[in-house]
C-alpha cells in the first residue's frame, strides 16, 4: 500500500489550507515560511488551528479574514484537488516535495540537487524571448 500525504502527516492539508489562505491574502511567503520555521510545533498538535492563528499574526495577516476562510472552507477544493490529483500522479509519499513543470523533487535536497532543473526550466522559458 502506497502511503499518500495525509496519512504520513495529518496535519498536512491544515497546513495548506494556510498557506491557501495566505496566499488569498498576499502573504504566501511570510505565512510558508513561518510554517517551516515552526513545523515542529504544529505538525504533533491534534489540531494546529489556534497555532496557525498566532502565525498569522507574525505573517501579518488579517485574522478576520483567515477565520473566514477556514470557516467557508473556501480553499479545501484546491488543497484536495493537489492532494488528490497532482500529489497521487506524481507519486509524492514524503514532504516537503516540490514538483516543477514534470520533475519531482522529493524530500530535503541540496543546492546541488535543484540547479540542473532550474537552469533546464530557465533555458527552456527564456528560449523564446532570445529569438
Amino acid at each position: 500500500m502506497t502511503l499518500r500525504i495525509p496519512q504520513l502527516r495529518p496535519n498536512a492539508p491544515a497546513a495548506h489550507a494556510y498557506g491557501m489562505c495566505a496566499a488569498n491574502q498576499n502573504k504566501v511567503w511570510p505565512g510558508h515560511d513561518l510554517l517551516y520555521q515552526h513545523q515542529a510545533v504544529w505538525a504533533p498538535l491534534e489540531n494546529p488551528r489556534d497555532y496557525f492563528t498566532l502565525l498569522a499574526d507574525s505573517a501579518g495577516l488579517e485574522l478576520e479574514e483567515l477565520d473566514t476562510c477556514f470557516d467557508t472552507g473556501s480553499t479545501r477544493w484546491i488543497v484536495q484537488q493537489e492532494t488528490e490529483s497532482v500529489a497521487r500522479q506524481a507519486n509524492i509519499t514524503s514532504t516537503p516535495s516540490f514538483i516543477m513543470e514534470t520533475v519531482v523533487i522529493a524530500g530535503y535536497q541540496p543546492i546541488e540537487s535543484w540547479r540542473p532543473v532550474l537552469d533546464s526550466l530557465f533555458a527552456e522559458k527564456t528560449e523564446g524571448s532570445r529569438r
